[in-house]
């Protein structure tokens, strides 16, 4: 008779850290604001990235340049925080969305471009 060993996976994925994404419904409020900044000449290119510490929403001039406005998804101890942030400076905070995006469209043009 042979002897199986049986691997259990589960504990393995459970000690992995996860990352933080996102949701659906951040993205598409992001991405609306995004399309408007693009349909007014304001921004050119984006990206995402994600990892253990935060979701990151970055707005570029140019696909050359570094980013001209950031927006990240924190892990906080009651859900998450977002956070505005323009050249490594925090320019606002807020735990909903809704309020960063509101946020910056209230913001003038010369400080978003």
């Amino acid at each position: 008779m042979e002897l199986i060993k049986i691997n259990n996976f589960k504990s393995k994925l459970s000690s992995k850290k996860k990352n933080i994404y996102f949701l659906k419904k951040e993205l598409s409020l992001i991405l609306n604001l995004y399309s408007k900044n693009v349909a007014d000449g304001v921004w050119k290119d984006y990206s995402l990235d994600y990892n253990e510490k935060h979701a990151l929403f970055c707005a570029y001039r140019s696909s050359f340049e570094k980013p001209i406005l950031r927006i990240e998804k924190n892990k906080a101890p009651k859900g998450f925080h977002f956070i505005i942030k323009k050249k490594d400076k925090s320019l606002y905070n807020a735990s909903e969305i809704t309020k960063i995006i509101n946020h910056i469209y209230k913001m003038p043009k010369l400080i978003i471009s």
